[in-house]
């Protein structure tokens, strides 16, 4: 059981510690590495470590665990503020994607301004480019359904990740598609009629491009 503290990283957060502990405990779930304990060299000379299970993660390294047996981690948070609490985390289980039998696949993106829409397509074209075996037909589920819709829009429709990349650097696309018309002219669409026979999944994908503003004194 490797032990490990985020203290050494950020120091200490008071009513955040907890929290803190389980966004790195997550994101070590996620790279399937135990991370280190830094600045740690030598454990205090009361603790019994050698007769114990116990051991302090000093460097990272691949979390490996026995054939079908899931990573587990448990967080502790105690005594600031009087708030005690245990939290055991365990890893997801592998979703593998269904093969999608669509001809072709609706890619949608809607922004506050025009530039942030463009750096959106940007970036998601770039993502396509590095990350060839996400399957298409859940970009264009995880676009649909479970993005924010802001004033700015834009679509596109391709057939294969290639195409995709094409379209989405191109300035302007025309789909001659009454919903998708609908939905460029700021109306919403209900998509999940789309998938009424169709088993998707959620994927991650590039994040909002929040746009940089100054802002002055007394503005």
């Amino acid at each position: 059981v490797a032990l490990h503290s985020i203290k050494p990283n950020i120091g200490h957060t008071a009513v955040s510690a907890g929290v803190a502990n389980v966004i790195q405990t997550v994101m070590a779930l996620k790279a399937k590495t135990l991370p280190p304990t830094l600045h740690f060299e030598q454990p205090n000379p009361q603790i019994d470590f050698a007769n114990s299970p116990l051991y302090v993660s000093a460097a990272a390294r691949e979390w490996k665990t026995a054939d079908g047996v899931p990573r587990r981690a448990g967080i502790n948070s105690f005594a600031m503020g009087g708030t005690n609490a245990h939290l055991i985390l365990e890893e997801a289980p592998a979703q593998q994607s269904e093969p999608s039998e669509r001809n072709s696949h609706l890619l949608i993106l809607s922004a506050k301004t025009p530039s942030a829409l463009q750096k959106m397509a940007q970036r998601l074209a770039d993502h396509l480019t590095v990350a060839p075996e996400i399957e298409l037909a859940d970009v264009a589920y995880t676009l649909q359904l479970g993005r924010a819709e802001f004033e700015h829009r834009f679509a596109v429709r391709c057939a294969t990740r290639e195409e995709a990349i094409e379209r989405l650097q191109a300035p302007q696309q025309e789909i001659d598609d009454l919903d998708v018309q609908k939905w460029l002219q700021g109306e919403t669409v209900d998509w999940t009629a789309q998938y009424a026979e169709e088993r998707r999944r959620r994927i991650p994908l590039p994040t909002y491009p929040f746009e940089k503003r100054t802002c002055l004194a007394g503005q």
